[in-house]
């Protein structure tokens, strides 16, 4: 019984616990629809998702008013986390505790650090920190050793850290629209890598493309 009771919410079946957090939200936030599908990875409608009695997704656009919603960190089942335009400062280190997430999105806020408790979503394969104010990458993305997916494009990066190279089974790299003059050559340093999207212009003979461009890895945006 207790956090695990069933109840009937809008035609099905949600957890106790997660039923108080969402209603808490919707109350707070408004503008917030359940969706009766797991909406596609480019949408950005806020809305939830109800999988076997737990919600697993949720976005919030623009409706936060600035303002981190405390009681998200408590819907321990969410897989897929999209916080975006909202324009926050900061995001608590309770994020820590959503361990489940596989997909994070902060685009379009106005962040510079991310919490150090974010090398607890060990699960994490997709983060998003575009359109932000980042001036390198937060130390703490460096543990994210299953990420697969990384979107820092349009803050004001001018370098890759070297221990990015952490990052062994990042696939896909998306760095445009940064302060980037060349391709950073702690990007060699990805083995798994397969795309990389920066948007320069270059000799394609330059010998970091060349070395990328020998391993198959395909590069967006250099001309």
């Amino acid at each position: 019984m207790g956090e695990n009771k069933m109840i009937d919410y809008m035609g099905v079946k949600l957890n106790k616990k997660d039923y108080g957090v969402i209603t808490s939200i919707i109350k707070e936030h408004h503008f917030i629809c359940q969706s009766k599908e797991k909406p596609p990875e480019d949408d950005f409608n806020s809305c939830y998702y109800i999988e076997e009695g737990k919600i697993t997704y949720l976005c919030l656009n623009a409706y936060t008013h600035n303002k981190f919603p405390k009681r998200i960190v408590e819907l321990h089942n969410l897989q897929d986390l999209k916080l975006v335009y909202n324009r926050y400062t900061l995001i608590p280190e309770s994020i820590g505790n959503l361990k489940n997430l596989i997909r994070l999105s902060l685009s379009d806020n106005n962040l510079k650090d991310l919490p150090s408790s974010i090398e607890d979503l060990q699960q994490l394969k997709y983060l998003d920190l575009s359109y932000n104010h980042f001036e390198s990458i937060p130390e703490v993305v460096s543990t994210l050793e299953n990420l697969e997916v990384l979107n820092i494009e349009s803050n004001i990066i001018k370098k890759i850290p070297k221990n990015i190279k952490n990052l062994k089974n990042l696939k896909e790299l998306f760095i445009d629209d940064n302060k980037f003059a060349e391709i950073p050559k702690a990007v060699l340093s990805l083995k798994n890598l397969q795309k990389l999207v920066i948007f320069l212009y270059i000799d394609k003979e330059d010998d970091i493309c060349q070395e990328l461009l020998n391993r198959n890895v395909e590069i967006a945006g250099i001309f």
